[in-house]
């Protein structure tokens, strides 16, 4: 495929994923980043609101590739904004946490390493301490994980779900999704990891979000009407059933 063509492809996708009825999710988790924005108290670390605008940026970018039928490239993304959220709220449940994710020895030592061609230290962020049986940050880990055996590594699950197809003579590989049921699971996935995402920012700013009744409303409806169009997958991230 041409670049031209491929341009031209990914314009076409993102205008018909964009009338998928999961799509309403989309704008309403939008939504809710855009309230949360102008929530985020003036007297609260400028850490946090800094992590908040990284992971409303991961969040565009997400749904620019999932909407152009690439997916497993918005992967990537939605997997940081999980750490991202991760770190913000070790940061709320231990202000010394800060010092062991900047970690600065080990990091110039990992950048020495690099120069002179040896291993670098690994960086142990699993030391960090955030608080036990969280319900929430667990459900986040089990999608980090799923996102990183499904498409941010190079793994046999990734290879598997490329567009595959092989002829007598010739392999083809279909850049885009072509399954409409995937690109809605991919929706609600997307939209299910970003309000997760934000609850946990409503914990660390002290429930400012949840507070406000624009916000808590815009979030009802949100869950309601993911309930609704998830009524048809076991999970937002499993197979069709039947």
């Amino acid at each position: 495929m041409a670049l031209d063509d491929y341009l031209k492809t990914e314009r076409a996708n993102l205008e018909q994923v964009r009338r998928l009825p999961e799509f309403y999710l989309i704008t309403m988790v939008d939504t809710l980043y855009e309230l949360s924005v102008n929530l985020v108290p003036p007297n609260t670390s400028p850490m946090f609101a800094r992590f908040l605008l990284i992971c409303h940026k991961a969040f565009l970018s997400a749904i620019s590739l999932v909407g152009r039928a690439l997916p497993e490239d918005a992967a990537p993304v939605t997997r940081r904004s999980i750490e991202v959220a991760r770190i913000a709220l070790a940061l709320k449940t231990d202000p010394q946490n800060m010092d062991k994710w900047l970690n600065y020895e080990v990091r110039l030592k990992r950048w020495q390493a690099r120069r002179q061609g040896a291993r670098p230290p690994k960086l142990k962020y699993y030391k960090l301490n955030l608080p036990p049986h969280h319900q929430v940050l667990e459900e986040l880990g089990k999608m980090e994980g799923i996102f990183s055996d499904m498409a941010v590594h190079f793994t046999p699950e990734y290879f598997d779900s490329l567009g595959w197809r092989e002829g007598r003579k010739e392999i083809f590989l279909n850049y885009f999704t072509q399954d409409q049921r995937d690109l809605e699971r991919q929706l609600m996935l997307l939209t299910d990891t970003h309000q997760k995402i934000l609850l946990l920012f409503d914990e660390c700013l002290d429930r400012a979000f949840s507070s406000n009744l624009g916000w808590e409303n815009t979030l009802k409806k949100l869950l309601t009407v993911g309930s609704q169009l998830g009524s048809k997958f076991k999970k937002p991230f499993d197979k069709e059933e039947g």
